[in-house]
């Protein structure tokens, strides 16, 4: 028995996207499903949840896509059409419980008429498109029935996308939205509706914290019992609020009563949106760890429950943008992929920021970036002004992902590296050399010949310390410093070829017979003087390795007082009991009592 993250809508296919599933206006829903159940069984549930009509059951239709499974977005969803498909899910899900189940009704998808969509086009032109747009054609295939978006394909290489808000009436759209961001209202009522049935009490809360942490919003229980569960927002002005009841006799609530608008606004909120209790959390991921001894982690919580799948989250960029500027008027954002649709760079501008800093800002900007640290690493850009508080007032947002990643070896380095020199003057001298001043030496760098008077550039040809603040001084990121053996592309070059092992035993070898006669002696030798060498020979980087270890190591301290400076033969307390006993022996020895 496990629980079953479903959704009602269609299925969408983009060039840049590949297959992405689109909720319609019945939201989603929280089922249990038995290892046991069938596919009739469970259709009926669904219709039963979705609150879908009886004559309906033959047009419904069950899918996901298994993304753990396939190498690019492109493959088409799995459709679950009999007991033993559904199994099949079952035993997928349990692996990988983030797994979406995928509700369509194929009578519903065959009367849509949807038009074209390019993503070149801004928001503006959309009725435009609408106009020229083509509707999409549907043979009289069986299941599955997909929505499929056509988008224009570009000749040029890379294709750039990109949308200008200069082309919006800026008064017009903040007008026209004047009371909607004012308020900040949105609705849940598709998440839950009045009358609505849930197994057990277990159940229907864990949907709600479910729903709480995706719209990030905080409720209170107002009441809990075996009979009740009443719950509203934290703020006392708003709206939003569910009462549920449990049905006599039996174990299934049903809710009473549903206000699923919330017309508090975001800024009154005091605290991050409610999470889902440690119970749901397990119940929702036990699967993937039956028959394990360990199991998950903190972060791998995090990343199963929160972060997602990163392959998802490039998919939603286009989608993203487009909402941002809706709810931002005046805001500027672009985007670049490659021609194999791979993602290149992204920059955000949002259009407060801009008005603000037009209107009441300095006119000085700094631009610094960092290195991100996830699975597809790359650059994070941001500008930044001052505003009067002396607080630093952002402008605009940039990712880039560079064209050569380094390796993670090499990436730790720089980041050392990078860290130290943060303090260093800079100060040029000619073209592509720069003297760096602030350690313990005045270096030269020459950026164009990779070479540092420290000597650590030229041996390595990694970025020292001194050439990464020289390259920023001139706008330099640390990777286009570095040689490209460094790179992983040369790594993964490097190892391509694979050595293959002898497959067959000693006594099958096929030898040539000139080769079995050759017989070779060993060399002559002799046993050296003295002990033999258990240490290698230290290199430069060896060196520079122990001499950083050594500057962290701590102090040793004596293990009889614990203060450092001296060892346990030479501690002051030893030598005072010493002092006392030389003492006590010469008064008994002079005096002849005890002292």
């Amino acid at each position: 028995m496990m629980h079953i993250y479903t959704t009602c809508g269609v299925w969408e296919f983009g060039a840049t996207t590949g297959w992405v599933f689109s909720a319609d206006e019945k939201g989603a829903r929280l089922l249990l499903l038995e290892s046991s159940s069938t596919i009739e069984v469970f259709k009926r549930m669904v219709l039963e949840d979705f609150d879908m009509e009886e004559d309906s059951l033959p047009d419904l239709e069950l899918s996901y896509l298994p993304i753990e499974l396939i190498n690019t977005s492109t493959c088409p969803p799995v459709i679950i059409a009999n007991d033993r498909q559904l199994q099949n899910f079952v035993g997928f899900v349990q692996k990988c419980v983030s797994t979406r189940l995928c509700v369509t009704s194929k009578a519903k998808v065959e009367n849509l008429n949807e038009p074209d969509f390019d993503l070149n086009k801004s928001p503006a032109d959309s009725s435009t498109a609408q106009e020229e747009g083509n509707s999409v054609g549907r043979g009289n295939e069986p299941a599955p029935v997909f929505v499929e978006m056509q988008y224009e394909k570009k000749k040029e290489k890379i294709r750039r996308v990109e949308v200008d808000e200069d082309a919006y009436d800026v008064d017009t759209m903040i007008s026209a939205k004047e009371d909607k961001h004012n308020m900040s209202k949105y609705s849940l009522l598709n998440v839950v509706k009045k009358g609505q049935l849930f197994e057990n009490k277990t159940l229907l809360k864990a949907t709600f914290e479910i729903c709480a942490m995706k719209h990030n919003f905080h409720y209170e229980v107002i009441k809990t019992d075996i009979q009740l569960w009443y719950v509203r927002c934290e703020d006392n002005a708003c709206n939003w609020c569910v009462r549920a009841e449990c049905l006599k006799d039996y174990a299934y609530f049903i809710i009473k009563k549903y206000v699923g608008e919330h017309t508090c606004a975001p800024l009154s909120k005091t605290k991050l949106g409610k999470t889902a209790s440690a119970k749901t959390i397990g119940s929702l991921i036990m699967h993937r760890y039956e028959g394990v001894k360990e199991g998950p982690k903190c972060n791998d919580i995090i990343q199963i429950m929160l972060r997602g799948i990163p392959e998802r989250s490039y998919g939603k960029i286009p989608k993203y943008l487009h909402m941002l500027r809706e709810a931002n008027p005046g805001t500027h954002s672009s985007y670049e992929i490659d021609s194999k649709g791979r993602f290149r760079y992204l920059f955000i501008a949002f259009g407060q920021s801009i008005r603000g800093f037009n209107r009441v800002i300095r006119r000085v900007i700094a631009v610094d970036g960092t290195f991100l640290k996830n699975k597809y690493k790359g650059v994070l850009l941001v500008a930044t002004a001052v505003d009067g508080n002396s607080n630093l007032y952002p402008l605009a947002f940039g990712i880039s992902k560079h064209n050569h990643p380094l390796t993670i070896d090499v990436e730790k380095k720089i980041e050392r590296r990078t860290e130290k020199g943060k303090t260093f003057a800079v100060y040029p001298v000619s073209d592509g050399r720069l003297l760096v001043r602030g350690d313990k030496i005045d270096c030269l760098v020459d950026l164009d010949r990779r070479t540092c008077s420290c000597g650590k550039y030229n041996l390595m040809k990694i970025p020292c310390r001194h050439a990464i603040k020289a390259g920023f001084h001139v706008g330099r990121q640390p990777h286009t410093l570095t040689d490209l053996m460094y790179t992983t592309e040369a790594w993964r070059e490097a190892s391509h070829d694979s050595i293959n092992p002898i497959a067959v035993p000693e006594d099958a070898w096929s030898i040539p017979e000139d080769v079995v006669q050759v017989n070779v002696l060993p060399p002559e030798s002799r046993k050296s003087v003295g002990r033999n060498r258990k240490r290698r020979y230290e290199t430069v980087e060896d060196k520079i390795r122990s001499s950083q270890t050594l500057q962290k190591r701590q102090p040793r301290k004596c293990s009889r007082c614990g203060i450092s400076g001296h060892n346990r033969a030479t501690c002051w307390s030893v030598q005072v009991c010493k002092l006392w006993c030389l003492k006590v022996q010469y008064c008994i020895v002079s005096y002849g009592f005890f002292f």
